[in-house]
């Protein structure tokens, strides 16, 4: 016997649609088009309305509340004007409910046969059992399954919490990891669980342990070591048992034997015909142990690893939806989630994480939070989810795995173009500053082990945090743990100069002695070899911390430039952070533009490549109310004269490619528009034009082929809009919670 109360609105639309349709033998279709057109499920021939259905499941609703609905739907109904008209609810009707339903739908409800109440639904279920097998949440909360598993001798009942794995059926998705697990399990008879934290490894497991409590499996819990599932272990070759082992490796600190004595119980259980593991760990710490225990490194084990990229959106949004509508959140809250489509910026967060999600739903969690601000709450657990890597990466691995962790995190975001000598290498540098300890090469070796899978994928020579919440938290924590000293002195490469520039400075909230640590530490970079991009870094911190003065300190590297470079008008890096930072009263900064143009003046009749010449428009048109107006003339009207045999070099240069033609021309116009030139770029354009209609008589012969792309591609886009209605209606059904 069922109460419904495990399933969603969603949930029982769809249970009602399949109970439906076969007891009535029709396809029904069901209706995502909005929560007020007075249609659940319908079944239509010729554009008319046959029949339609109308599902209502309140959760702790009352027949009362039903009827009040049901009379505002009426007013629907008559628009739609169905041949027959199906009411089904979840709740327990007697016959005078049923009669005063009819009243209040007359004539759309043709008999008290077309009222489906709790009763009813039961009843269809048994005559139907395959569509109660396809509803997991269903038959996984049944009264007789409940009533059976209270009354079983449940070994550490304590820790099995009953309520609390009900609790979580009502929520949890199925999804693929579901498949795979279930999968392992059945041919196997073990599996392990593993992926990064928050992605819901535990949860996994016990609706997997639930369903094989169901089918009879004694549920043994091992709370402390192995040695208690030998204990418990059963010879009787008619006893069912299910082991469960959540984090069985712990920090990595196995007892004596352990590791032997895990093997073979494992090896037991998989030889068995009436015995089940389920065992969970984190990925990097399922590596860690294999480095350790050579047993462990060399045993096969059958692995089903969560992995959030394989989440589609539909399955995030579902998850976020399931934990709003079996919450005991108020209305307002749900209501500041819904308004503007706030779901959909959760949804699409990349650091979207089911424990953040079940976290801002609890009840202690909501109540420290006003209605108003629940949503910007949300988002902010989002952006920095401390909760979710802090433990791990405090207590789980050491400080040479952490010092790598710190050594990918100075390096551009989600990609390190550098092999793993590079990475050894600043990681052994960043291990000897902040813990006094060297890391080698076996060190570097077995830390990258434990890493992968978890905090880092590998792919080849690169390396990317596997989530990018993992970068997030790290940062977070240099800057929480006063680390980011350290890391201003360890950093010594372009690449980490413009991370901590980004990330730090860009934020506006650090300290001046920061800056000035940070800018002192390029000067000194750039004194030993000039780099125009360090150079950069350096004019941005002046205008960070507010001091002109500072100028004066990189006047080297200004005459570095005008004595070095060939073509220093090709700084254009440089000269744009020199006017954004609005310096042109400052004396050093306009000798030194001014000095560049008459080096400009000097070379303008010699220079051909194309690139140069859009360089100097480029500067020409950001400083030219401050330079000298007489050399600003006479190099416009040189490259006046120019303009024609530059168009024309371009095209004898790129004649039969259409790519660098179009370029070619991109860089004409922005040379006349930034000097105001008047020069027509005719020739160009015809050149263009031909190339262009030889292209198109080319792909003449190709369309027949690229039709099919073309049909894959449009159906692409027209399902991903389908699945953006889809998770706006499931959303908005939650008006009625």
């Amino acid at each position: 016997m069922y109460n419904f109360e495990s399933l969603s609105p969603k949930d029982f639309e769809e249970l009602t649609r399949d109970l439906l349709q076969k007891d009535l033998n029709i396809s029904l279709e069901s209706f995502k088009n909005g929560r007020d057109q007075g249609i659940d499920l319908r079944f239509a021939k010729n554009s008319t309305n046959e029949l339609i259905v109308q599902c209502k499941h309140y959760k702790n609703s009352t027949f009362n509340n039903l009827i009040f609905s049901l009379k505002k739907e009426v007013n629907k109904v008559q628009k739609l004007l169905p041949k027959r008209y199906i009411i089904v609810t979840s709740l327990s009707l007697t016959p005078q409910n049923k009669t005063k339903i009819l009243q209040v739908c007359t004539p759309y409800i043709l008999s008290t046969g077309d009222i489906y109440g709790l009763d009813d639904l039961n009843n269809l279920i048994q005559k139907y059992p395959k569509i109660e097998n396809d509803h997991f949440k269903l038959w996984m909360t049944s009264t007789n399954v409940l009533e059976r598993i209270l009354h079983s001798d449940i070994v550490n009942e304590s820790v099995f919490r009953l309520e609390e794995i009900t609790e979580k059926i009502k929520r949890f998705v199925p999804n693929l990891s579901l498949d795979k697990a279930h999968e392992i399990l059945e041919k196997e008879n073990c599996v392990v669980i593993s992926g990064a934290p928050g992605v819901g490894k535990t949860t996994l497991a016990e609706m997997l342990i639930w369903e094989f409590v169901i089918k009879g499996y004694e549920f043994v819990n091992i709370s402390e070591n192995i040695k208690e599932a030998f204990s418990l272990y059963s010879l009787d070759p008619n006893r069912k048992q299910i082991f469960y082992y959540d984090d069985f490796l712990g920090t990595t600190n196995l007892t004596k034997n352990e590791d032997s004595r895990l093997i073979l119980f494992i090896s037991k259980v998989n030889k068995s015909q009436n015995k089940k593991m389920i065992l969970t760990t984190r990925e990097y710490i399922l590596q860690q142990t294999k480095i350790l225990y050579e047993k462990i490194d060399y045993f096969d084990f059958k692995k089903c690893i969560i992995d959030l990229k394989n989440y589609t959106k539909r399955i995030k949004a579902e998850i976020l939806y399931s934990h709003l509508y079996f919450s005991e959140l108020p209305y307002e809250y749900i209501l500041a989630l819904i308004d503007n489509e706030h779901y959909l910026d959760i949804i699409k967060h990349p650091n979207y994480n089911p424990r953040i999600i079940e976290y801002m739903t609890m009840q202690k969690r909501y109540k420290e939070v006003l209605p108003q601000n629940y949503f910007s709450e949300f988002i902010k657990n989002l952006d920095n989810p401390t909760e979710i890597w802090y433990h791990a990466f405090e207590n789980q691995i050491n400080n040479k795995t952490r010092s790598i962790l710190f050594a990918i995190v100075t390096f551009p975001q989600y990609y390190l173009p550098f092999g793993k000598d590079d990475i050894q290498l600043i990681s052994n540098i960043i291990c000897q500053k902040l813990y006094s300890e060297k890391i080698n090469s076996l060190d570097y070796k077995n830390s990258i082990k434990i890493l992968d899978g978890d905090f880092i994928t590998i792919n080849k020579n690169s390396i990317h945090f596997a989530d990018p919440s993992i970068r997030d938290f790290i940062e977070n924590y240099i800057y929480k743990n006063d680390l980011l000293p350290s890391f201003i002195e360890l950093c010594n490469r372009q690449e980490q100069y413009r991370w901590l520039y980004n990330t730090y400075f860009t934020r506006k909230k650090l300290q001046k002695n920061y800056a000035y640590l940070f800018f002192n530490k390029l000067k000194k970079q750039n004194s030993i070899k000039h780099n125009s991009n360090v150079t950069e870094l350096m004019i941005r911190i002046i205008e960070t911390i507010g001091n002109e003065d500072l100028i004066s300190e990189i006047q080297d590297t200004f005459d570095y430039i005008l004595n070095h470079e060939s073509a220093p008008y090709n700084n254009e890096g440089i000269f744009s952070n020199l006017r954004t930072a609005f310096f042109e009263n400052n004396g050093i900064v306009i000798n030194f533009i001014n000095q560049i143009l008459k080096k400009i003046h000097l070379d303008i009749d010699n220079l051909e490549d194309l690139d140069d010449y859009v360089n100097i428009a480029k500067f020409i048109n950001i400083w030219r109310e401050l330079l000298n107006e007489i050399y600003v003339q006479e190099i416009i009207d040189t490259i006046n004269d120019k303009f024609e045999q530059l168009q024309e070099d371009a095209i004898d240069y790129y004649e039969d490619d259409l790519y660098y033609l179009e370029e070619a021309k991109d860089k004409l116009e922005e040379i006349n528009d930034k000097l105001d030139l008047l020069n027509d770029l005719e020739d160009i354009e015809e050149k263009i034009y031909e190339l262009s209609e030889q292209e198109e008589l080319k792909s003449e012969f190709q369309q027949e082929d690229n039709k099919s792309y073309g049909h894959s591609y449009r159906n692409v886009i027209s399902d991903i809009e389908q699945e953006e209605k889809n998770i706006k209606n499931l959303f908005n059904s939650l008006d009625n919670k």
